[in-house]
């Protein structure tokens, strides 16, 4: 598509750590000049389509820690022994791999991503969709990357729509005027 139309913009609209975790992968392939799927010249045209366009985060990014880890496992995974059995597995498999990098001097697999996520510049705008209720994604974290994206990005290139009362990932099903008016803002400005 990009190929066909190169003057398009790039909308991505992120959906908690679901699309954190895509997104922080797509910067670090966009970013680096070597060593990734992406044809070079396809990953140009990405770049210069995301300049021109905007993210969407929705309950996104989730700061991670065994405490968010185990909500959402707890949620997706019903069963308490299953539930058990998969917590064990996952904190045994990020004590090995953040164990392996900090013996090594690099950051853990959460310090990792959220200092990756909270710096990727591949986008000139980006609005933000939370709520001070969501027990998934804590708003403390994604309000401090609102003000980082906005001393970087300036406070017109960032849009924000803060809930008291929504859960995780659902403000469109209680608010879909709001949302829908966020979002074709956002789309406004990339046309422009």
């Amino acid at each position: 598509i990009l190929q066909e139309n190169p003057d398009i913009p790039l909308i991505v609209h992120i959906f908690s750590n679901g699309g954190g975790f895509p997104l922080d992968q797509l910067g670090r392939m966009l970013e680096n000049d070597k060593d990734t799927i992406l044809d070079r010249g396809d990953a140009n045209l990405l770049k210069e389509a995301w300049s021109r366009g905007a993210t969407i985060f929705d309950s996104a990014p989730a700061f991670v820690t065994m405490t968010e880890i185990t909500r959402v496992m707890k949620f997706a995974i019903p069963n308490p022994i299953l539930f058990s059995l998969s917590w064990v597995f996952v904190a045994m498999y990020l004590g090995c791999v953040d164990g392996t990098k900090n013996l090594l001097g690099k950051p853990g697999f959460v310090e990792d991503y959220w200092q990756h996520v909270t710096s990727i510049q591949l986008f000139p705008r980006s609005a933000f969709v939370y709520s001070t209720t969501d027990v998934i994604t804590p708003y403390g974290k994604i309000e401090e990357l609102i003000q980082q994206q906005s001393a970087k990005l300036g406070q017109s290139n960032v849009k924000v729509l803060k809930f008291i009362d929504t859960e995780h990932v659902s403000h469109f099903i209680k608010y879909p005027a709001e949302y829908q008016a966020l979002v074709t803002s956002m789309l406004d400005k990339c046309m422009k």
